[in-house]
This record gives structure tokens, C-alpha cells and sequence, in this order.
């Protein structure tokens, strides 16, 4: 892997709501890949390819953006991990939870569907949590110790 890309927050001005939580403002002026590479079975963004995944339409980038989830990495499968602002969680996300309206996932716990409008409060609800540290997480991430629990969701 490439040395990371250095930017400047006004090169960033499109996702300077997330500078707001220091790891996120750290990831995206310091730590962005020249290049998507693979870590843990997904692929890594770059900043254009963020870009493609949050911008209006895409799935489930798209309808969680503006929610305060940014897309970082993609499973072969479509499915996206995310880190929040403002909790600093990190959190994986299937491609097909989200529409314009609507909000539904299976519940892990009972293996029932559930159909939920679409607010801010129900996408924590669609959403599983993988690591409360953005550290932690992309530390084990690179070292590729993620893989069996990311093909687990996949």
C-alpha cells in the first residue's frame, strides 16, 4: 500500500461535517489511500471512490450521508462499512437496508424482517456496530483480522 494522501480541509469542504470527531478529521486528511487497495476481504476507498459512495442515489452511501455515515470500504457484495459522526462508532451496512422512505433489515437476534420509515433514529437500528474505536478498528482492518467476521455479515 501507498503512502497515504495529505489534504487540506478546503479540499474536503463536501465532508467537513465529519471534522467534527477528531479520528474522522485525522482518517480524511491523513490517512486516505492513493489507491482502493484490499484489507480484511474489502476494498479500501479513496477519496474519489467516498465520493461515488456517498453521492445522492447511491446505495446505502447515498440516503445515510447526510445522516452523519460516511462510506470508507466495500464488501464484493456491495455492502459498506461506515464510520458515524458524531459517535466515532464504526459500523457495517447491508446495500439494500436503505431507500428514499423506507428502512429494512433482518433482525439478528429473531431472523424477522423489519420494515421501518426512514428517520435518523431507525437507521441505528439497520446498522451493526462492529468497533466503538475508529483506531481499533482500522488497526485490526490492515492487519487483515477483520476477514472472518466481515464474511460473516457478507
Amino acid at each position: 500500500v501507498d503512502s497515504p494522501v495529505k489534504y487540506e480541509q478546503d479540499e474536503l469542504r463536501d465532508l467537513l461535517s465529519f471534522f467534527a470527531h477528531e479520528d474522522i478529521r485525522e482518517y480524511l486528511t491523513s490517512c486516505l489511500p492513493v489507491e482502493n487497495y484490499m484489507a480484511s476481504g474489502v476494498s479500501v476507498h479513496n477519496l474519489n471512490r467516498i465520493r461515488d459512495e456517498i453521492c445522492e442515489g447511491a446505495s446505502p452511501g447515498g440516503y445515510i450521508f447526510l445522516h452523519g455515515y460516511l462510506v470508507i470500504a466495500s464488501s464484493i457484495g456491495g455492502n459498506v462499512i461506515c464510520l458515524h459522526s458524531p459517535s466515532g462508532r464504526v459500523v457495517w451496512v447491508d446495500h439494500t437496508s436503505f431507500n428514499a422512505d423506507t428502512i429494512s433489515f433482518k433482525d439478528r437476534a429473531t431472523g424477522k424482517w423489519c420494515y421501518l420509515p426512514f428517520t435518523s433514529e431507525n437507521i441505528h437500528k439497520a446498522v451493526i456496530p462492529l468497533n466503538e474505536s475508529i483506531e481499533s478498528f482500522l488497526e485490526d482492518l490492515l492487519l487483515d483480522r477483520l476477514t472472518a467476521q466481515l464474511d460473516e455479515l457478507e
